[in-house]
């Protein structure tokens, strides 16, 4: 099952051991969930979620960084093989 973590409001910097020990831990669960997004405010934050990127792909985990919830579903959209979610303007163009 896919899931969203919206993080916008953390204050938390997990140091690199700390980010590496968690992809590790989701390793041993890759089998009960679908690809992981992580939704962040701050650019120290998003870098630390590309962090957590590289050590889940080493897990096998597909994860993936985001600034906003609407990239991270259209992130999962494409995942998923559904059609790209037309915005407004191009529904009225």
């Amino acid at each position: 099952m896919p899931a969203i973590c919206y993080d916008r409001q953390s204050t938390y910097d997990p140091p690199a051991t700390e980010l590496r020990a968690m992809a590790a831990d989701l390793g041993d669960y890759r089998d009960q969930f679908g690809p992981l997004a992580m939704v962040v405010r701050t650019n120290l934050h998003f870098g630390l979620a590309n962090m957590l990127h590289a050590y889940c792909q080493s897990e096998g985990l597909t994860f993936g960084a985001f600034r906003s919830v609407d990239d991270a579903l259209e992130w999962m959209r494409e995942i998923r093989g559904e059609p790209k979610k037309q915005t407004r303007a191009e529904n009225q163009g």
